[in-house]
Order: structure tokens, then sequence, then C-alpha cells
């Protein structure tokens, strides 16, 4: 009994950060399409971002995108002890990848911006309770990984107006073709991964 009310103390923190909105106010697949002369304008539901090809490995994550674009970015490196001791937060990691122009199909993308964020699945309130986490994560983290897409927009034949394209979401193993068992982390242990284990620790 003692046993199982510290195993539930333990895994409270954890089911509550599943449980809390996400703190970076990202939902998956959130798309806000915002025309530059207020022109009601629809688009098709799928833009050309944010990868038609994503792979994620024990370094980082390689999204290809459609419009040219080949955005990689390692896990932070995680230095646990210092973490541990207070001194510093689980680090995040970020890049921006641009192109200026690209034509696919019957239309153009002008100033293209992809985003890719890797963040800690435990936010920064609950990372007091890291050594409590430890003997379920291993010599392990696991992060979370987002996308933020930007471009304007035109028809080749029809472009009577600029279309300005914003995008966000974010990436879950499942979204991950082949991706290897060993990293996918499921942090809430409903049997169904939703982050990506970072073993870039430093003991």
């Amino acid at each position: 009994m003692l046993n199982f009310k510290l195993q539930s103390l333990i895994l409270l923190p954890v089911l509550l950060v599943l449980a809390l909105p996400i703190t970076s106010d990202i939902q998956p697949g959130e798309r806000n399409i915002v025309a530059p002369e207020s022109k009601a304008t629809v688009l098709d539901a799928a833009g050309p971002l944010p990868c038609i090809e994503l792979q994620v490995t024990s370094v980082g994550a390689v999204c290809k995108s459609g419009l040219g674009i080949v955005a990689r970015l390692d896990f932070p490196e995680v230095d646990l002890k210092g973490a541990l001791a207070g001194r510093e937060n689980l680090p995040q990691a970020r890049a921006e990848f641009t192109a200026d122009e690209k034509t696919v199909g019957d239309k153009t993308y002008r100033n293209i911006a992809l985003l890719l964020r890797w963040e800690p699945a435990t936010p920064e309130f609950l990372q007091i309770y890291l050594k409590e986490y430890l003997p379920y994560w291993g010599s392990r983290v696991p992060y979370r990984l987002f996308w933020n897409a930007r471009y304007v927009e035109c028809s080749i034949d029809h472009c009577t107006e600029w279309l300005t394209v914003s995008e966000k979401g974010e990436f879950l193993p499942s979204d991950v073709k082949d991706l290897p068992s060993d990293l996918a982390a499921d942090v809430n242990f409903n049997g169904v991964p939703a982050a990506f284990w970072n073993t870039r620790v430093s003991p």
C-alpha cells in the first residue's frame, strides 16, 4: 500500500503536465490566414508546410518541406546535474529556416519561414520533481517538438492579392514514420507516446 501511494505521488505531476494547456500556446494543426486587404479568400485545408517528410533520430529532427526547405534541429544537450541542483532549467532548442520564393503547382510562395522548437515535456514549474521522474526516465529526458510556419502565397494564373498564412502545431511520435520505439516517450503512462526521448544528457 505504501509503495502504491508513493508511485501515485510521483506520477501525479506527470499526469498534471498532460492535463494542463500547452504552455507555448500552440494547438496542433492550428491555421490562421490573413488577407492583407481583408478580402475573403479560402485556401485549401492543407498547406505546403510544415513537412512532407519528417525524421527523428537520437540526434534530433529533420523536416523536409514541400517548399524546398530542409530544417534540421538537434536535441538540446541537458546538464542533468545542473538541473537537479536547481541552477538551471531543462534547455530548449529552436531554429528558423527561410526561403525567398518557391513555385509549387499553380501557386507561388514568398517570404517563407519554418521554425522548429524542442521543449521539455515537463514545464519549468514542475522541474523541481526531476529526482522523482528519473527512475522512470533513466538517462534520458522527454521532449516535445513544435513547429511554426509563415509565408505569403498567390495563384500563378489569377494573382489578385498575396495572402499571408501563419500556421503552428506539434509533431507527435505517431507523425513520424518508422520512428524507433526507443525514441517514443510515453510520459503519461497510457500506452500512447506523446513526446520524444532526448538521450543527449550529461549525468
